[in-house]
């Protein structure tokens, strides 16, 4: 996989099922690239995200937030709108700009 600028970083997104990963890569010009990977296939830049930092992305997180134990939709919803974590997966990145960033990953 070759990308531009020196990588220093990189995680992994589940998709579930037979979907292959995405893999996530902080490199030097302050840019998070996600990158379809499959080792059967070609690797492919999906996006690349240049927004949020202004210098090299120097760490990349992913953490994977389970459902609560109730199936409560209202409060998932109300959750949401206070800006606390949901279930789902989460980007976190830092960079040397002395910034963390927090991604929410949505997978279709």
């Amino acid at each position: 996989i070759e990308l531009p600028g020196r990588i220093h970083a990189v995680d992994f997104i589940e998709r579930g099922g037979e979907q292959p990963p995405v893999l996530v890569a902080g490199v030097e010009g302050a840019t998070l690239h996600l990158v379809n990977y499959h080792p059967d296939v070609s690797p492919n830049v999906v996006q690349s995200i240049s927004t949020g930092h202004v210098n090299r992305v120097k760490c990349v997180q992913v953490v994977r937030v389970p459902p609560p134990p109730t199936t409560d939709d209202d409060a998932e919803e109300e959750a949401e709108e206070d800006g606390a974590f949901v279930a789902g997966q989460y980007v976190f990145t830092a960079s040397n700009d002395g910034k963390l960033k927090v991604w929410r990953v949505r997978t279709t």
